[in-house]
Parts: C-alpha cells; sequence; structure tokens
C-alpha cells in the first residue's frame, strides 16, 4: 500500500506543531530536538522538525512509513489525554 500522501500530510502536521504542543498532546517526553516515543515494543526517536524516525533498539531497521504515519497522526492529535487512573477493557473503549 502507498502511504506516501498520508505521510505527506502527517510530516506537514508535525512540523506546523511546535515541541511543547507535541509533548501536552501526546505525553511522551521530549529530549533536545526529539521525542520520544514506544510502540510495539519498540523504542523509537522522531526528530523534529524534519520527523525523521530511529530505532533506539536497532538503529539500522527502517520503520515502515504505514507505522510513521500512525505515530505522527497521533503525535499531533489535538485533544489533551485523559487519565481517569482506572483500567478498562478494550470493549469499553469509546
Amino acid at each position: 500500500m502507498d502511504y506516501t500522501a498520508a505521510h505527506k500530510i502527517a510530516l506537514e502536521k508535525f512540523q506546523q506543531a511546535s515541541l511543547k504542543e507535541i509533548e501536552e498532546y501526546s505525553r511522551y517526553p521530549i529530549h533536545g530536538d526529539q521525542v520520544l516515543v514506544e510502540f510495539i515494543g519498540q523504542k523509537l526517536a522522531i526528530k523534529y522538525p524534519t520527523g525523521e524516525f530511529y530505532n533506539q533498539n536497532n538503529p539500522e531497521e527502517d520503520i515502515p512509513l504505514g507505522t510513521q504515519v500512525l505515530i505522527l497522526h497521533y503525535l499531533v492529535n489535538r485533544s489533551s489525554a485523559m487519565e481517569l487512573d482506572e483500567l478498562i477493557s478494550y470493549k469499553e473503549l469509546p
């Protein structure tokens, strides 16, 4: 599947957001000019503002474009995270 157009849109939104906004809305830590993300057991760093992905566990491994699109969209989602201090099942998600 070709994710090139979706990646372009997600990257533009990522570049329009500030690191402070990305940290506030995604709740992922910022280290210098990188957003640090844990995704399915992988520790990833996304360089800001270029959107370059690095797998910290395996620097030689390329991150699939579909995965990059998913993460970039998540990072720039404009809704604040809510923590309720309670666990819910997948079935209970809105």
